[in-house]
């Protein structure tokens, strides 16, 4: 029996490039031998249909076919625990495709309490230094729940999320072509889940308590988290331009925030 070179399968997207998942290509066709001399095929077939550029998804059981699909032009756009993908540009237009799909974020939040009170902690790895508590979200999960589960499991305190009020974009991080975004939440506190008393439930924090405002206002430069300190004068000055009002306006369906801080380095 002859092995006669085919076209792998695949699909076109509403931008014309070609879209394949090994882990839905038939495990004959992704052994090495098999997958090397027909994903020449298959690219000659996406050359000759004109379309603008490929994207394959490689499973972690598959990365043998990365260094044929490297030969052909691919480069790396994306990597996740069980998947990578790699892109290559098929047209002789000016590419499009973007040089990386990663990026990242983490979600801080403001919890005011009815007094006026502010939650702080401190973190293991920057013991002198006072913050918002928050961090990565998980997968699904939007930007107030976020926020709501890291105050829960840093400081033991069920706080409310109201308002995205804060959004600061890193432009430059340790991983080559990528960006980080820091938002930050306005959130009402609810109560203690430990009955009556705020405390660490996280071994990343090292101390957690409530801050009056003045006590805030007195804290020293490297006493505070430099963002968090922006982002607190400049909650401090919209309460001021309003008379004190609230932020955000609540309905059934969406917040809308009336204040929203902005930066990028």
């Amino acid at each position: 029996l002859r092995n006669f070179k085919m076209v792998l399968p695949y699909i076109v997207n509403s931008y014309a490039d070609a879209v394949m998942h090994t882990k839905d290509l038939p495990r004959e066709l992704v052994e090495e031998s098999r997958f090397a001399s027909e994903i020449i095929e298959t690219f000659k077939a996406w050359k000759a249909g004109r379309l603008n550029g490929a994207w394959v998804h490689i499973s972690l059981q598959d990365s043998h076919v990365v260094p044929h699909l490297a030969k052909l032009g691919f480069n790396f756009a994306h990597a996740a625990t069980c998947e990578m993908t790699m892109t290559c540009w098929l047209s002789d237009k000016p590419s499009r495709l973007p040089p990386t799909t990663l990026s990242y974020y983490s979600v801080s939040g403001l919890v005011i309490d009815g007094t006026g009170r502010v939650l702080m902690v401190r973190e293991q790895r920057r013991k002198f230094l006072w913050k918002f508590p928050g961090g990565m979200p998980e997968p699904y999960e939007n930007l107030l729940e976020t926020a709501e589960r890291k105050v829960l499991e840093e400081t033991g305190v069920v706080a409310k999320g109201e308002a995205v009020i804060s959004l600061r974009q890193r432009l430059r991080t340790e991983y080559t072509g990528s960006c980080g975004f820091f938002f930050l939440c306005l959130m009402k506190y609810v109560r203690d889940a430990n009955v009556g008393r705020v405390e660490t439930v996280s071994d990343e924090i090292v101390d957690v308590r409530w801050f009056t405002r003045d006590e805030i206002n007195s804290m020293k430069r490297h006493e505070f988290f430099d963002h968090h300190r922006n982002v607190w004068q400049a909650y401090l000055k919209t309460l001021e331009d309003v008379g004190g009002e609230e932020l955000y306006e609540a309905t059934e369906k969406d917040v809308t925030s009336k204040m929203f801080s902005f930066a990028f380095f």
